[in-house]
């Protein structure tokens, strides 16, 4: 990356962790002895929130991480319809400016910063999506392969329904905690990929709990755990017996952020709490 491209990053970044996180005293954090900032690494992490927990990212690596995000925020038209349709047409009014404002921030910095488009919708053409898709896996391969790190955050919907019927269909939710749905492949998909061409590439898990809204006071836990190395999945005691690879290591890193949410004290039946019980988990 160039200077002025750095120069550029870092700005971006000041103005995104200002608006996600402007209470750093708010977040717990935990495992800032595994980042890992040089090398190609790839990062994987739930996503309760819609920008704290990425502010949280931003914060604790000094390197550039490349994000996967859906393709929408890359266009600002496409992203402002976006925006009307969750604010509603009153609160939209209101807010217009600073909307108008921060998509063609947004979308121009993505642009600006090479990060990996992912389709958002599917169109029940199934082709056209896988084309896609590989496009992103080929682009986050080759940044891996430059030493650089690339994040992929695991959403709770699945983009396998067809537009205009079910877009915003869940994922299954984890069997091993609550709050988690089960994460996608496409991590351990590029890691054996990778391995077949003699690079492995270290996973970091990534746990958040909170952080749900935008509300500033409202607080958040994240925990970054040990990489892991498809390696030792292969060639080690992680492997589980028969799984074959891919959906094995999936199912291993999913299984590592449940467990680190554990850890910081979210216990696995946390969406059965009430709201009084799950506030108190963030205090302690």
């Amino acid at each position: 990356m160039s200077k002025s491209t750095q120069e550029s990053y870092n700005k971006a970044k000041k103005l995104v962790t200002f608006f996600s996180l402007p209470f750093d005293g708010l977040i717990e954090y935990h495992g800032l002895e595994n980042v890992i900032n040089q090398g190609s690494n790839l990062i994987i992490a739930n996503h309760p929130g819609v920008g704290k927990d990425i502010g949280g990212l931003l914060k604790s690596y000094d390197r550039q991480l490349c994000f996967t995000a859906s393709d929408f925020l890359f266009e600002k038209e496409i992203l402002l319809n976006k925006a009307k349709e969750y604010l509603g047409p009153k609160k939209y009014h209101l807010l217009e400016p600073l909307a108008n404002y921060l998509a063609g921030f947004l979308s121009k910095k993505m642009n600006e910063f090479d990060m990996i488009p992912i389709p958002w919708e599917y169109n029940g053409n199934y082709r056209e999506l896988a084309h896609n898709l590989r496009k992103s896996v080929d682009r986050t391969k080759d940044y891996l392969r430059e030493g650089k790190a690339a994040v992929f955050l695991q959403i709770e919907h699945s983009i396998l329904t067809e537009n205009g019927t079910d877009n915003n269909k869940e994922r299954d939710k984890s069997a091993y905690h609550d709050y988690l749905h089960k994460f996608n492949n496409t991590v351990s998909k590029i890691a054996n990929e990778l391995q077949k061409e003699g690079i492995v590439v270290p996973i970091t898990p990534i746990a958040f709990f909170g952080g749900t809204t935008l509300n500033p006071f409202e607080r958040m836990k994240m925990s970054i755990g040990k990489p892991v190395y498809i390696d030792d999945y292969i060639y080690g005691n992680t492997n589980p017996g028969n799984n074959s690879i891919v959906p094995g290591l999936t199912d291993i890193l999913e299984q590592k952020v449940a467990e680190m949410l554990i850890e910081m004290g979210i216990p696995s039946n946390v969406n059965s709490l009430d709201k009084k019980t799950r506030r108190r988990l963030m205090k302690k």
